[in-house]
């Protein structure tokens, strides 16, 4: 495989005219970003918020309204797709129905004129990549879903591209399906050490494929961080609440310290290391994120209260305790081995303050 290149969006925005040509809606909002080469990066957001619309300006289906699209050090803005050192794995597959699977991906390199014995060669060693050996001479409708989404990243990969991009690939697999091919997909961008642009609305897909993950709202990027960034140090309520499950209580910052701020939550004060955003003042109003499995129910804890909703889930036991004004969800790990509390049970909760987290208030 040749070297993978950087993608560089600097200040881009996306208008489209509304219904009937009335207005102007705006998918993507000016946003900036610097993607290096051989990373993994995944676009995540709710339906609507310009992520797909991104990915389609980068492969060249749309035309931004404005910034710039950089491809290695080439400006891409007015380059047609087939022009673009870009492949794309679609979500629908696209694959020619008449052709077998060895000339499913050996088409794109027939266009380009390839040499035959180069091409039979390119072809057997992606066929071998991705596990589809034996299943050359075979048509699309013979396969399944998972071996026909293999075919298309196949497809793409053997045009050996600067930038891979991928279009919700695993929306039309089950969920067993889903989690086998994403594995998948990172052994071999990893393997091959590929740029790599990923759309999804599935956060556990993107916090297994990614290196870093951007995501999307209404247009804008609202944080771009690691997998565990994202999760541990959500910048906005949203994120907290798109990434994973959060509760949310409100407090108050009683004191501040160097590395940590004390803050009164409920009926307690917790212990809150800053991490991120430490521009926080004594008296100031905060929210405060925790994490579900970072609540233990029990006969200890600072916190105390009811069950108001009990739930065995095989590996989980999921709780719903009324806590003051507020009601907690909380995911107790291993339930075999703990103690099983029911509705209507008086319980305290500790929660490890390490993992909780601060946002400012709007």
């Amino acid at each position: 495989m040749k070297e993978s290149k950087n993608v560089i969006l600097r200040n881009v925005i996306k208008e489209f005219k509304g219904h009937n040509n009335e207005g102007i809606f705006r998918a993507v909002d000016n946003i900036s970003v610097t993607i290096n080469p051989g990373e993994f990066v995944t676009l995540l957001g709710p339906s609507g918020c310009g992520k797909t619309t991104t990915l389609r300006m980068i492969a060249g289906f749309e035309t931004p309204t404005a910034g710039e699209i950089i491809l290695g050090d080439e400006n891409i803005n007015n380059q047609p797709p087939n022009k673009r050192d870009i492949a794309m794995v679609f979500q629908s597959y696209a694959l020619f129905p008449h052709y077998n699977i060895y000339e499913n991906i050996a088409y794109g390199l027939r266009i380009k004129k390839m040499d035959p014995k180069l091409i039979d060669k390119k072809v057997s060693n992606i066929i071998d990549l991705v596990g589809l050996k034996g299943l050359e001479k075979r048509n699309p409708g013979q396969l399944s879903g998972c071996q026909q989404q293999r075919v298309a990243l196949a497809r793409a990969l053997v045009m050996e591209p600067g930038v891979l991009l991928f279009d919700e690939p695993l929306s039309n697999l089950d969920a067993k399906l889903r989690v086998y091919m994403r594995t998948e997909i990172r052994r071999i961008q990893q393997e091959l050490g590929l740029t790599s642009i990923y759309v999804t609305h599935d956060q556990a897909e993107a916090m297994s494929l990614s290196d870093r993950v951007i995501i999307m709202n209404k247009g804008k990027i609202e944080q771009v961080g690691t997998p565990q960034e994202v999760y541990q140090q959500p910048a906005t309520e949203f994120i907290a609440d798109f990434i994973g499950t959060a509760n949310f209580v409100d407090g108050v910052i009683k004191e501040i310290k160097d590395d940590y701020v004390m803050v009164q939550i409920v009926n307690s004060v917790a212990k809150v290391p800053l991490k991120g955003d430490g521009s926080f003042k004594a008296g100031e109003k905060v929210r405060v994120v925790i994490r579900p499995e970072s609540i233990d129910v029990g006969e200890e804890g600072k916190f105390e209260g009811k069950i108001t909703l009990s739930t065995f889930m095989g590996n989980v036991q999921e709780y719903y305790v009324e806590v003051g004004d507020y009601t907690l969800f909380v995911e107790a790990s291993n339930p075999s081995g703990r103690k099983i509390y029911e509705v209507s049970d008086n319980v305290k909760l500790d929660i490890l303050e390490e993992s909780m987290h601060l946002i400012k208030l709007s």
